[in-house]
């Protein structure tokens, strides 16, 4: 007898609807138990026995005897019956539970989010693993490759046309600009650029977090602008990360001008300096280069830094939310370098490893909790 015909039989033993001999079945493993009434069975010992009994039914060894204990019957299907149905469900939840929490630690980062609007505000999914031309609605024709977006150098430039390309997968893209200029944009960042650089200043703007690799013209200057500051090149590679509510230009060769849009503050970086904005306050100071540029490498490099910091770029790359137990957990400060290319599971794995957090998951999130 399997689980699914024992849950029917009781079912309709309570409706009155079940046959003498199934009456008799049931009594009988009702009585194979009555002198041991204080045993917990599992449902799976339930199932054992019930076959056994309806065994013996079949076979005539037992014979029916149905009004004698009927009364205990009733109570015992209603019982049976709710253990058997409360326990697969329970069991069932839990299975539906695991395998949650598995799907969420098997993430590896998006792979999919890569959006370009042209200057009439048409949206345009690209799949960033694409190779070839695509011909876009303004008449611009593109190429992916390798993960890097080109303009048809041939294209007629007697128009002002303004792209924004945006990165909202877990993974880098990179973009060359008219001028030559590279740029690699990171997790859930963006760039608005001219297809055609036609004045005299070559200006951008940027979201997130982005990698120039400037193509130096001194009768053109190249600027970004980002939140409320611009950065100049004079000859240069340089970093700039603005998700929070600062923004830090980091520089790693040439020179860059900072200036704050509101006061007109400014500081010229040397390579290995960092102007960090926060508000109209600028502050220079000296960079750790190798943390800077780990999203390049496909890394997650941190020295010194806040759990709260490094989950959030644990966010944005595998698209999973993270809810915290206590608000101190986010303070904990950790060194070291995790990839950021392979499954959550490994990134997890880290932390829980060095003994001060553990994670569960629950309702699609994963929670940060104290390690015990």
């Amino acid at each position: 007898m399997t689980e699914t015909e024992l849950k029917k039989l009781l079912k309709r033993i309570e409706d009155g609807t079940a046959t003498d001999e199934e009456k008799a079945f049931l009594e009988g493993w009702l009585l194979q138990y009555a002198q041991d009434n204080e045993t917990a069975y599992q449902p799976a010992e339930i199932l054992a026995d019930a076959a056994m009994v309806w065994d013996n039914i079949a076979t005539g060894h037992l014979k029916p005897a149905v009004n004698s204990l009927w009364p205990r019957i009733a109570v015992a299907a209603s019982i049976v019956l709710a253990m058997t149905i409360g326990g697969y469900i329970l069991l069932e939840k839990q299975a539906v539970q695991k395998q949650a929490a598995m799907n969420i630690e098997r993430l590896v980062p998006k792979q999919s989010g890569l959006v370009l609007t042209l200057s009439t505000g048409k949206r345009i999914a690209l799949n960033p693993s694409a190779s070839g031309n695509t011909r876009v609605a303004d008449g611009t024709q593109l190429h992916q490759k390798n993960g890097e977006i080109s303009y048809d150098v041939g294209i007629a430039n007697n128009e002002s046309l303004t792209h924004t390309l945006a990165n909202n997968s877990g993974n880098k893209y990179s973009l060359a600009l008219a001028d030559g200029t590279e740029v690699y944009l990171d997790a859930q960042s963006s760039i608005t650029y001219p297809v055609h650089f036609k004045a005299q200043l070559r200006e951008v703007s940027v979201t997130g977090q982005a990698y120039f690799k400037v193509k130096h013209n001194a009768s053109h200057p190249f600027v970004v602008h980002v939140k409320n500051q611009t950065v100049e090149d004079i000859g240069t590679e340089f970093n700039i990360r603005a998700y929070e509510s600062d923004a830090a230009t980091t520089l790693v060769e040439g020179s860059v001008r900072v200036r704050l849009s509101a006061t007109g503050k400014d500081a010229l970086l040397k390579p290995g300096q960092q102007a960090v904005v926060t508000g109209n306050k600028l502050v220079v100071k000296e960079a750790d280069l190798e943390e800077t540029a780990d999203w390049l490498q496909g890394k997650l490099i941190f020295s010194h830094r806040e759990l709260g910091d490094i989950l959030e770029d644990v966010s944005r790359i595998y698209g999973v939310q993270f809810a915290w137990q206590n608000e101190g957990l986010k303070a904990i400060k950790f060194n070291g370098a995790v990839s950021r290319t392979r499954k959550l599971a490994a990134i997890l794995e880290f932390f829980r490893n060095t003994n001060k957090v553990n994670f569960l998951i629950k309702d699609n999130r994963v929670q940060v909790i104290k390690a015990q």
